[in-house]
């Protein structure tokens, strides 16, 4: 399969989610994964366990079945639902090396939730706000990119630097191109699965900043183990760039603008990124060394690039940009080599 297909909230048949910050990421995620809707095929990708209406969770596999992502209720009212990772799963509310946030098995009983699991694993929710009401998805049969938002101009239109993105949720998960002998994306073996984004370090209300740690989850760590204890997770280029960040001033460097793969590093028990490994490449979402935060949106306006899904060609290769918490840019390829 290959190339992803990009799924959005106005396509015809699209679910719709208005006002529905519970459901509403359940249904997007099924519709978009594993059945497809109108003239929009699905993903690929399959579910493991389908409990939503009974016990308020559901797990979703990719195609390697490397690994699940999990969706389940936040007892919490007007808060989106809570994620998690797992290896497998044993039963419908049962995971085997389940994982969220930076926490070991933060989410210990998958149809319920905590005041710190409502902060830490949430997506698709800010402040009461219905965060699903517009969305778009990225997928192929191992991997999705998906963003939320209250506010259809906050996602798609031409002042998406308002508010510095806190309209906007994001999650990426699936399977990444392993360094630690488990396979690539389409070859992926069980562990080879991550995600990124959500509330990890309690920004339920903004979702992903790029430029810290705690951006996600990796179900094994630096050996190929099984990660265990808190495990902190960093993204380079965003976590170790020094670069003094291009922008409008020097429109002449945008055209030779260096894009590099995210590389995920995963540390054990400490967020120091020095003590970090290197765990996996993830070939499909693309960042810049030379573009440091808050300059993202200068540069992208030299591309006249508005909106998340305007298509950007740097190099002979076409990207979607991304835009995120605080300035940051990432860069989503549409190169059909980098999702396989």
């Amino acid at each position: 399969m290959g190339a992803p297909t990009i799924y959005r909230s106005d396509d015809p048949g699209a679910p719709v989610t208005t006002g529905d910050v519970k459901n509403g990421l359940y249904n997007v995620l099924r519709a978009c994964l594993v059945d497809g809707y109108g003239s929009k095929p699905a993903a690929g990708w399959s579910i493991v366990h389908d409990a939503w209406a009974s016990d308020g969770v559901c797990t979703f596999t990719n195609a390697a079945q490397s690994g699940v992502l999990g969706v389940s209720h936040n007892s919490y009212l007007n808060y989106g639902p809570i994620i998690f990772t797992a290896s497998a799963m044993i039963d419908a509310t049962t995971g085997v090396n389940v994982r969220s946030g930076f926490g070991d098995k933060l989410v210990a009983d998958l149809t319920t939730s905590n005041s710190t699991e409502a902060n830490e694993c949430l997506v698709a929710h800010r402040n009461g706000f219905y965060q699903a009401d517009y969305w778009c998805v990225i997928a192929n049969e191992q991997f999705c990119a998906a963003f939320f938002s209250s506010n259809e101009v906050r996602l798609y239109g031409s002042d998406q630097a308002l508010a510095n993105h806190f309209e906007i949720s994001h999650i990426f998960f699936g399977a990444a191109d392993s360094l630690v002998g488990l396979g690539g994306v389409s070859t992926a073996q069980v562990g080879n699965f991550v995600q990124l984004g959500a509330g990890i370090e309690g920004r339920s209300e903004s979702s992903w900043r790029l430029d810290g740690n705690l951006h996600g989850t990796a179900v094994v760590d630096g050996s190929g183990a099984a990660a265990s204890g808190s495990v902190y997770v960093h993204l380079s280029p965003f976590a170790t760039s020094a670069g003094a960040g291009l922008g409008g001033d020097y429109p002449e460097f945008i055209h030779n603008l260096r894009l590099v793969p995210l590389s995920l590093w995963v540390g054990i028990g400490t967020s120091s990124k020095g003590s970090a490994q290197q765990v996996a490449d993830i070939p499909m979402l693309y960042g810049s060394p030379d573009m440091t935060y808050s300059k993202g949106f200068n540069v992208m306006a030299e591309f006249n690039a508005v909106s998340l899904t305007d298509v950007i060609s740097i190099d002979g290769k076409n990207y979607l940009w991304a835009p995120t918490l605080y300035g940051n840019v990432m860069f989503i390829s549409l190169d059909a080599a980098d999702w396989q």
